[in-house]
């Protein structure tokens, strides 16, 4: 078509892969909640070993706190909780410092443990500060909701999309998320300019939906991506 320009992945300064993981269980329910947690804290693990920051997007405020809350528990209690720690970086103890004065207590919460949030419903200078945290390598995984996507320009390796399904209170159901909100998740890898290569991971409550949508244009030709679908 006349005058239609496509800019595709080959734009990208930094070539991305796009991975979407199938989890068992009816959105919203205890099985599905607990097989997202168990995968996003895998992905997340893995990441982190090999020396990357992760973003993990959710799809509500609460959410952000639980999933960071999660992610420790679980470190903790499987042993891996040194993968999070950012105590060497330089300018750890300064951060701190400024931390320690914020009035969102979960950034002073999730800190030392090398989280952080980032939502809506904080204060213009606590999201500053997340941001800042994560941009200088203070933090390893920000847990955060689209708010970050649509509105900061923040480089990571990797991003995690923790469910693909929200719950609409209009029409009393849990409906897919936007594909503008899933393009514009995806972007922060592609803003790093000194790594080679970028991670984006979708862990989908409903493979078969996400087909039937299309979303395998999300997956060009000239990148990999596992489905593995719910047994």
């Amino acid at each position: 078509m006349a005058g239609l320009f496509y800019f595709g992945e080959a734009f990208r300064p930094v070539p991305l892969e796009k991975h979407f993981i199938g989890v068992k269980g009816k959105p919203g329910s205890t099985t599905s909640t607990t097989n997202l947690d168990r995968t996003t804290y895998e992905k997340v693990i893995s990441l982190l070993k090999d020396g990357h920051q992760v973003m993990v997007f959710v799809h509500a405020r609460r959410e952000t706190m639980g999933t960071a809350r999660k992610l420790h528990e679980m470190a903790m209690l499987e042993g891996t909780a040194d993968y999070f720690d950012c105590s060497v970086q330089k300018g750890w103890d300064t951060a701190r410092v400024d931390v320690g004065r914020s009035k969102n207590k979960e950034l002073r919460e999730f800190f030392d443990y090398g989280l952080g949030v980032h939502h809506a419903g904080m204060l213009r200078g606590d999201r500053n500060l997340a941001e800042r945290l994560f941009a200088e390598g203070w933090i390893k995984v920000l847990c955060c909701t689209a708010t970050l996507a649509w509105g900061v320009n923040l480089p990571a390796y990797a991003v995690i999309i923790k469910g693909t399904e929200l719950y609409d209170q209009t029409k009393g159901k849990f409906v897919d998320l936007g594909v503008l909100d899933v393009l514009q998740v995806h972007h922060p890898p592609s803003l790093q300019k000194e790594i080679v290569d970028g991670d984006r991971f979708s862990v989908v409550q409903d493979v078969h939906s996400m087909n039937r949508r299309g979303w395998d244009i999300f997956v060009p030709r000239q990148t990999s991506c596992s489905i593995t679908s719910p047994p």
